[in-house]
């Protein structure tokens, strides 16, 4: 930077052809020219280069992990099935073991993970792929006790028939059900005369199997919820999503989790994923961190008879797009102050430059070629170059150099 400096502080001192007159009316507007310079360097230092840098890239993926999945009923909606209410929830996959549908229990050792599956033909992604690893992205659901306070809640099951054999118990002992604790109590409780009733939450932890490109969407991952009787209010379900193994909430008790809306029953409602990393410099980050975004597609679940089947909700995910998206948030770097600095001593050198112009003519004093003003005849402009001459002030550049 000190080249810049040297310029600056030199500016006002440049010989100029022409008198008195014009060296005062240079000084002036040099005077003006580093006045101007300054305010723009000031402007700079409180506004933009304070400011983070955002860069972003983008790359294709051929595959991309399946995040760890929260999911949640909020607490306004825990109220109704309190165990007081007469109401029960089941949470667990769609599909029982039976000759006409596909086999999930003994493929995912329980009713309760999500499946992948290709839900146009109702063929598991491990029957499709002969890997029967494939339909088991994520491992049983894990629930915190402090998830299920007075809640009629069933978890593994697909309704009352033989849910006494799947049925999951609430623990505090895993880590995921540690993760999920955490959730539940950064998340809004609903309190009605008196009593607080927290969102009932549980997750599925990654296996850490991936969706290929190569497979064009054909397999969702698909869950089920069941209720009953049937629930005028149709709660909605709120999903968090994080990279596998990472906590959804952080040190401070903050959300760090992707959120996504899952519509209430009567519908499938599908998360289309797509996946953005993120590393903010400015907060200490040295890697990347993982959220998940996206709309959701829905479709109404419609029974025989024509009439929505407001008993069930089928809610999963996808990868919808294989754009990766990269985003570094830091600080301005020395390099990019010091081409700002160029770039304003440029912008106002060039109010100078109106006004002034080399003349091509070297001042023998200082060695360096005299200024003088530009909107001047010919004549005179040649008068004040040969007085200088004359002088001894200026002589002529060799014509290699003009």
């Amino acid at each position: 930077m000190s080249d810049i400096a040297k310029a600056v502080v030199s500016l006002p001192f440049e010989p100029v052809l022409g008198g008195i007159g014009f060296r005062i009316f240079y000084v002036i507007i040099s005077i003006g020219v580093i006045a101007y310079a300054a305010v723009a360097v000031v402007q700079n230092s409180l506004g933009k280069w304070t400011e983070p840098v955002t860069e972003l890239t983008t790359s294709y993926a051929s595959q991309l992990t399946y995040p760890d999945l929260y999911v949640c009923l909020p607490g306004k909606y825990t109220y109704n099935y309190r165990s007081a209410a007469g109401r029960k929830m089941y949470l667990g996959s769609s599909y029982f073991e039976d000759a006409n549908k596909p086999k999930v229990k003994s493929s995912c050792e329980g009713l309760s993970p999500p499946i992948k599956i290709d839900p146009s033909a109702s063929v598991l992604a491990g029957d499709a792929t002969k890997y029967s690893a494939e339909t088991c992205p994520y491992k049983q659901a894990a629930i915190s006790s402090g998830t299920t306070i007075s809640v009629d809640a069933k978890f593994g099951c697909s309704g009352s028939d033989g849910c006494s054999d799947d049925q999951i118990s609430p623990s505090d002992s895993s880590p995921m059900s540690t993760r999920i604790k955490k959730l539940t109590e950064a998340l809004r409780t609903f309190t009605i005369d008196g009593t607080d009733y927290p969102p009932l939450c549980m997750g599925f932890e990654s296996k850490g199997l991936t969706q290929n490109r190569s497979e064009y969407g054909q397999f969702k991952v698909l869950m089920s919820i069941y209720i009953d009787p049937v629930d005028v209010e149709n709660p909605h379900f709120e999903a968090y999503l994080t990279e596998p193994g990472v906590d959804p909430v952080d040190a401070t008790g903050t959300i760090n989790a992707s959120q996504i809306l899952f519509s209430g029953f009567g519908a499938v409602c599908l998360a289309e994923l797509e996946l953005e990393q993120v590393k903010d410099e400015t907060k200490g980050d040295t890697v990347f961190k993982n959220f998940y975004k996206g709309g959701t597609w829905t479709k109404a679940m419609m029974k025989s008879d024509g009439t929505t089947d407001f008993k069930s909700a089928h809610v999963g995910l996808y990868f919808a797009s294989f754009v990766v998206h990269k985003i570094v948030i830091r600080n301005v770097t020395v390099a990019e102050i010091y081409s700002d600095l160029g770039g304003i001593w440029a912008a106002s050198l060039a109010i100078l430059a109106y006004l002034f112009a080399k003349s091509g003519h070297i001042d023998k004093s200082t060695r360096k070629e005299a200024y003088i003003f530009k909107f001047l005849p010919r004549s005179v402009r040649n008068a004040y170059i040969n007085e200088g001459t004359a002088k001894g002030e200026a002589s002529i550049l060799p014509s290699n150099k003009l």
